[in-house]
């Protein structure tokens, strides 16, 4: 250590003079340099050949807070990064702490220039090391945090584009419009395998599209560049060996001050996948299409079929029922055919439900329109239910806000529909439960009519599935409730071939309310003067 000493010293006296910094009684130029090596805003430390520290300004120590008890003259610089490390107050990077520390140690024997340093207090340092003439060792320590933060957050934004680009899977292109090259990133370059070295726009880009979509994409360009599109989207089919390939061709415009487009940039990607999906999926919907046309067309011809024989047994029933031909035998012979007059009844009304809903389907149903009473509708239709009411002990009850008006409209359908829901509420409405229809004319003039029951009710997420042709909401096979499904859809229908609508509000176990709103265009009683009827 003697020997140290006495060079530590001899450095200082070769910076300092013999006087030392505090001593101002000789000359001047000691103190005028420590002052000066305290002032700089860098941290300053001196070594001397044997590498151990001469002196250090404040800002030296401030940076190496922490470690006051070891900063003085005489310590070998080695013991100082030893220190730091052991303290934690470096963060070294993916390396073991004491392969940094040699690496560092042999970089400042050599004074190899310029070191970067993390300190654990979130400060970056950058040290410049010089040797001097006589061995020793200048270390000058700059505050680099605030470039460092810079440089970080600008390597984040990059590898978020970067990221974003890649996310994307889509390619970058620039073009230049008036030298008419374009630019790709190394990304679409691969993705179109092209050469690196620029392309022209109107040539060789021209010859990659399919020849059958040039047309479009040239018009879709142009009408940007014209301004008359605020963005340039096309998607158009490229030409390749093995095949075509769907890409989705976007970008925008700079444009100067007299509004000509002299740059144009943005992104190609491939969307083969989605284009082939989309055709799969318009050829599924159209073999749909045809399989339901092909369906209804079935379903008509059965029910012309079956209605022949259907009525001729209806027929027949209905006379043996009179005895015109022959007296019957005994009341059972009665009984019997009262159930098969009855059966075929019902289910020739089914038939012609099904033919409805296929000519419905089919938009080969129309309406006859003319002048309707409602009231007679209402009244006609509460009669023919009212037995099937009292039987199940069901009541009927009428409350009409306002009197029913005549609408323009088909008479069958209007009394079918409200038939329908009213046949609906009695089959679900057990013994001594009230079925209820109201009517109101709203603040537009339209009219309302309302089914309300008592019955069983249903849960919303099931309503659409009652409105649905062929569909029961208790679809199992040994269901309470029988029927076809076809009452609530087709009155839904009907209502709608007059321009109406109809919704449905329900609640488990406490009953359901249907109602059919027609547009004051279809209320006679509410057109206004001069307007035409509606057909």
């Amino acid at each position: 250590m003697g020997k140290g000493k006495g060079t530590v010293a001899s450095s200082a006296n070769q910076w300092f003079g013999s006087a030392g910094p505090d001593d101002v009684a000789g000359s001047q130029a000691p103190t005028l340099l420590w002052e000066a090596v305290e002032s700089i805003s860098d941290g300053f430390a001196l070594f001397d050949a044997e590498d151990q520290m001469v002196f250090c300004n404040g800002n030296c120590r401030r940076q190496l807070d922490g470690m006051a008890d070891v900063i003085r003259p005489g310590i070998p610089f080695e013991t100082v990064l030893r220190t730091a490390l052991d303290r934690g107050l470096l963060i070294i990077p993916n390396i073991a702490p004491e392969d940094w520390l040699q690496q560092r140690l042999a970089d400042h024997r050599l004074g190899r220039g310029y070191h970067e340093v993390e300190l654990a207090s979130g400060i970056w340092l950058g040290i410049r090391e010089f040797r001097t003439r006589d061995g020793g060792c200048v270390s000058i320590q700059s505050d680099i945090t605030a470039r460092k933060k810079a440089e970080q957050a600008l390597t984040h934004s990059e590898e978020r584009y970067a990221l974003a680009l890649a996310g994307t899977n889509e390619g970058i292109w620039d073009w230049d419009v008036g030298t008419d090259l374009i630019y790709v990133s190394p990304r679409l370059r691969d993705f179109l395998d092209m050469p690196s070295v620029p392309l022209q726009c109107g040539r060789e880009w021209l010859a990659c599209i399919h020849p059958e979509d040039r047309d479009r994409y040239r018009a879709a360009l142009t009408d940007h560049l014209c301004g008359h599109s605020a963005f340039f989207s096309c998607q158009y089919r490229l030409v390749e060996a093995a095949g075509a390939r769907w890409v989705r061709h976007r970008g925008l415009a700079l444009r100067n001050e007299q509004g000509r487009a002299f740059r144009m940039a943005g992104s190609l990607a491939d969307i083969t996948r989605d284009k082939l999906a989309q055709l799969a999926l318009a050829e599924a919907k159209e073999q749909a299409e045809l399989a339901n046309r092909a369906k209804t067309e079935f379903l008509a011809n059965m029910s012309h079929e079956l209605r022949t024989p259907l009525n001729a047994i209806i027929g027949f029933s209905e006379i043996m029922l009179t005895e015109s031909l022959a007296p019957l035998a005994s009341d059972a012979h009665r009984s019997h055919l009262t159930e098969i007059l009855d059966a075929g009844r019902h289910l020739l009304a089914v038939i012609n439900d099904i033919l409805d809903v296929s000519r419905i389907e089919a938009g080969q149903f129309t309406i006859q329109p003319e002048p309707v009473d409602m009231s007679r509708v209402m009244e006609s239709s509460l009669r023919l239910i009212r037995l099937r009411a009292e039987r199940q002990g069901v009541c009927l009850a009428t409350e009409c806000g306002a009197p029913p008006p005549r609408i323009m409209g088909d008479a069958r359908l209007l009394k079918q529909a409200l038939l329908n829901l009213l046949a609906n509420a009695v089959k679900f409405t057990p013994g001594g439960g009230t079925v209820t229809i109201g009517c109101r004319r709203e603040a537009d003039q339209s009219f309302c009519f309302t089914v309300t029951d008592t019955g069983i009710g249903m849960k919303e997420e099931d309503i659409p599935t009652a409105l649905r042709p062929f569909r029961q909401v208790d679809g199992a096979l040994n269901r309470r409730y029988t029927g076809a499904g076809l009452g609530l859809p087709l009155a839904k229908a009907f209502v709608e071939l007059h321009n109406g609508a109809l919704t449905v509000a329900s609640v488990p176990n406490q009953g359901t309310t249907v109602t059919l709103r027609f547009p004051a265009a279809r209320i006679l009683d509410a057109r206004p003067e001069g307007e035409p009827l509606a057909g």
